[in-house]
């Protein structure tokens, strides 16, 4: 067995090390208002947190000595809209990791068609299958470099048609969403039910599941040492 104490580790050996472990991670596809237009950029450190309210997170390195032009346009507006990035737009979501200059819009060079949101200022992209506008609810500084968590609840939810069942569950396959490091094939095992599912003991129900297919799904146009998004 190999034994690691992470602490005898550089930043960069960490990263490589937990990011290689933690797999499947799904893709925030993140939309913010910037000072000239609409930034996005995808976030590979980023989860469901909880509910009631509904809640998400995801967390951005450091750039430059700075913040991330993401981090630093929700200090300003604390709304953005997430989307869930499929297969078929993952080449356009990709090219949005690259650093460009903060008065430059991501959304305008990749020419994604935009419709306005519900709640939030940020307009939500068309082209993307699910679409979740949020407003933050707390920011985290994570380690010493460091990383910014945002802690971010869910007001708005939009799917395209045919993705969301009466039974409130999405459709993995119709979806098919990527994820950092793999792609994804659904495999499906038996669950207890309980707690929010309104089942009990003895009940269970079939859950889909991500599981990886093959590595490096996705590789960045300028390839960050530590950390994904912009």
């Amino acid at each position: 067995m190999t034994d690691l104490d992470p602490t005898s580790l550089s930043a960069a050996e960490q990263y490589r090390l937990l990011s290689s472990i933690v797999v499947p991670r799904p893709i925030a596809f993140v939309v913010t208002q910037g000072p000239a237009g609409w930034n996005a950029a995808p976030f590979s450190f980023f989860t469901m947190l909880g509910v009631a309210p509904p809640t998400l997170i995801f967390s951005a390195g450091p750039r430059d000595g700075g913040e991330k032009d993401t981090i630093c346009n929700l200090r300003d507006l604390p709304e953005c809209v997430v989307h869930i990035v499929p297969e078929a737009l993952a080449a356009r979501m990709n090219a949005c990791a690259a650093s460009l200059p903060r008065e430059q819009s991501e959304v305008a060079e990749q020419g994604f068609a935009l419709k306005p949101s519900v709640a939030v200022a940020p307009p939500r992209l068309a082209e993307f299958p699910v679409q979740l506008e949020c407003r933050v609810a707390q920011f985290l500084d994570i380690g010493t470099r460091p990383h910014v968590a945002v802690v971010a609840e869910v007001l708005q939810v939009h799917a395209h048609d045919g993705l969301i069942g009466p039974d409130l569950c999405c459709d993995g396959d119709r979806l098919g969403a990527i994820g950092r490091d793999c792609a994804f094939q659904t495999v499906y095992i038996s669950q207890p039910v309980g707690g929010f599912a309104g089942g009990g003991a003895g009940r269970y129900q079939q859950q889909a599941y991500g599981q990886a297919r093959h590595r490096n799904l996705l590789s960045h146009p300028k390839a960050p040492s530590i950390s994904t998004g912009s």
